[in-house]
Parts: structure tokens; C-alpha cells; sequence
């Protein structure tokens, strides 16, 4: 299955920054993604960076226009933020699932 990687997020210009120790990667390791990742990697790979971060503030947005929202404990007053949701999906395979 997958592995403990350092977590990387979309960065600005060269593609991707190392912003956090370890974490386990579902998709798997960049050179052995698992099966049911691998389209999902593809899209990653030939996906610019810019439009990732364009697609999760377009969530943002659609969540706020609905009122997904909560206000966080210690925040300003009415200040609210959105759920937490992550654009990458998480694939179960089927054998998995059953």
C-alpha cells in the first residue's frame, strides 16, 4: 500500500515545497503509484499548480455562497471559515471496499 512520505503541497513556480514532516501516501510513492491512483496522479502530474489553487478557492467560494461555514473557536468575531475538504479524492478500489 502506500508510504510514509514528507507531505508536499503546490507551490508557486517550480511545481512542489516540502511543508511538513511525515504522513502516509495513500496514492502511494511517486515512482509505484497504486492502481486505483493512477489516473488521479496523471491529472496531478500534468495539472499546473496555478489551477489546482484556482479550483480549491473556486470550493471555497461555492461553500461560502452556501454557508458551509463555522466559526472557529477563538476566532474574530463573525468570522467565519469553510469545512475542510480536500479536491483529491479518496479512491477505495473495490476489493478494498468488499
Amino acid at each position: 500500500m502506500g508510504r510514509l512520505e514528507t507531505k508536499r503541497k503546490p507551490h508557486d513556480g517550480d511545481g512542489f515545497a516540502v511543508v511538513a514532516p511525515k504522513f502516509f501516501d495513500e496514492m502511494g510513492a511517486a515512482e509505484t503509484v497504486r492502481g486505483p491512483y493512477r489516473d488521479i496522479a496523471k491529472w496531478l502530474r500534468d495539472t499546473p499548480a496555478e489551477l489546482i489553487a484556482a479550483k480549491r478557492r473556486e470550493a471555497d467560494a461555492l461553500y461560502r455562497r452556501h454557508g458551509i461555514t463555522f466559526g472557529a473557536y477563538g476566532a474574530a468575531a463573525g468570522h467565519e471559515t469553510t469545512i475542510p475538504f480536500d479536491l483529491i479524492p479518496r479512491v477505495i478500489a473495490n476489493d478494498e471496499w468488499k
